[in-house]
């Protein structure tokens, strides 16, 4: 049994407690040989009919990815969807199409540049939860405390 959890969903059951602890801004992510790959940013209406690579349905940054685009009015073209990170990752490298990951998610890929979505407005959240009767033992308070605190 875990005590504590991260997870990209806000606790919605009152059996759980949990405290907010980082956002992250969306991005592109592009082969270092594509057009957009060396820009400082990109709106989100530069998009616009851009071929992507999409993780699976479910994946949190790919919900708030979609919830932009239908903010900004934009239509993308999926081209394919990837069950895993990586699998995108890969995808992308061997110039399947575009991706989106969240800022802190990017890591290092010398294949791969990430081009920040400047008005992205929806970001990805980040939460510690645990048991809402667990939350008051020594080792728990204090990780929520802390992951508060960032």
């Amino acid at each position: 049994m875990a005590d504590v959890a991260i997870t990209a969903r806000a606790p919605d059951d009152p059996r759980l407690y949990g405290v907010k602890f980082l956002s992250m801004r969306l991005g592109l992510c592009v082969p270092v040989s594509h057009p957009l790959a060396e820009r400082e940013s990109v709106f989100m209406a530069e998009l616009e009919g851009l071929s992507f690579v999409m993780r699976e349905r479910g994946s949190r940054t790919r919900e708030i990815f979609e919830k932009n685009l239908a903010d900004h009015g934009i239509s993308i073209q999926p081209v394919i969807e990837i069950s895993s990170r990586e699998g995108v990752r890969e995808a992308i490298a061997n110039g399947v199409g575009c991706g989106v990951v969240a800022d802190l998610e990017f890591g290092h890929d010398a294949r791969l540049s990430f081009v920040p979505l400047s008005d992205a407005n929806e970001l990805v959240d980040e939460y510690a939860i645990c048991l809402a009767e667990r939350r008051h033992l020594p080792l728990v308070r204090r990780f929520i405390e802390e992951a508060g605190r960032v």
